[in-house]
């Protein structure tokens, strides 16, 4: 068995079709962030607040709200007669993430009760720490 050198012209050859490829990748991978890159008026997922939603049926639809550590609740108390404006408020606080949420939501007004993480905007939030 013979090994063939590092300096025999078919290492060359691969090693430069390797950088060739590399920098090909490199500016491929450049060009993918460029299209794909967030817009800055996007607010940060930081900068939203985690507020868990708690909705049961009592002759009408109650709502409390607690903070992420799902022992603090907020002020702010809502009452709604149709379930369809519960479906409303979850969509707007940012809850319905895919398909399997809104199914869990659907199956929790079905029973008469549930509840979910909403992400709020500072102004829904602040609107919730009011009485």
């Amino acid at each position: 068995m013979t090994l063939i050198p590092k300096s025999h012209p078919i290492f060359q050859n691969l090693l430069r079709i390797d950088l060739r490829t590399r920098v090909q990748a490199e500016r491929t991978v450049d060009y993918f962030r460029f299209l794909f890159s967030y817009a800055p008026s996007m607010p940060a997922e930081d900068q939203r607040h985690r507020v868990y939603l708690s909705f049961q049926d009592r002759h009408g639809w109650h709502c409390q709200f607690l903070e992420a550590d799902l022992q603090t609740p907020l002020p702010k108390r809502l009452h709604f007669a149709p379930s369809d404006k519960v479906v409303e408020l979850i969509e707007r606080g940012g809850g319905f993430t895919d398909q399997e949420t809104r199914l869990m939501v659907n199956q929790g007004i079905e029973t008469g009760r549930g509840g979910l993480f909403l992400q709020l905007t500072e102004e829904q939030y602040a609107a919730l720490k009011k009485r």
